[in-house]
């Protein structure tokens, strides 16, 4: 499925004016190599990718090299294991932070702070690496009502549509968030 966190943080940074550009290496078959071969010129500030329990390893594998190969970036992840287990995250790899909960203002302050040559670590919603020691900023409060309906629509043209499909359908999809969270409180379950 198209990656629609990340197209929505896409879309506010965008709209913020920030040229943004999105990678979606599993649904194009890239290898992490390709990916960093993307990384080119000029190097962005700011890299992010989104996990999930299922891909964790790998996109904290990939972090590092992102991280090794362009050292002055801040490098990030987003997603529902990184906010479950921000510092399984942070002690496994170099990364700079995890987004914690709902990205898209998160990530945006994290921009807006880094333009004005302030902090962009020192954000709500963050888990951050201040020399050894792993800190959790302030959770940021869950975006309700107008607050939603505020976002910017995700950035959909970032990525090509082609790769995302159904066996049993014809032609590509496209997936909304009708909703945010889980109504239910599972005994089982880390979310």
């Amino acid at each position: 499925y198209p990656p629609l966190d990340l197209l929505h943080v896409a879309g506010m940074l965008e709209r913020d004016g920030h040229r943004v550009r999105l990678i979606d290496a599993e649904a194009t078959g890239m290898t992490p190599e390709a990916v960093l071969e993307q990384l080119g010129d000029p190097a962005p500030a700011l890299v992010g990718l989104t996990t999930s329990s299922a891909t964790l390893a790998l996109d904290l594998e990939l972090a590092d090299r992102i991280k090794q190969r362009l050292p002055r970036a801040i490098v990030f992840v987003t997603g529902s294991q990184g906010s479950k287990v921000p510092d399984l995250a942070m002690h496994n790899s170099r990364i700079d932070a995890v987004v914690r909960g709902e990205p898209e203002h998160t990530v945006a302050e994290m921009l807006r702070e880094l333009s004005a040559g302030r902090d962009p670590l020192a954000v709500a919603g963050l888990t951050v690496r201040r020399g050894a020691e792993v800190v959790s900023n302030p959770d940021r409060p869950l975006l309700k009502g107008p607050e939603l309906d505020a976002l910017p629509f995700p950035a959909r043209h970032l990525v090509p549509s082609a790769p995302y499909r159904i066996p049993t359908m014809a032609g590509p999809i496209q997936t909304i968030a009708s909703s945010r969270g889980c109504p239910i409180n599972c005994t089982y379950c880390g979310y």
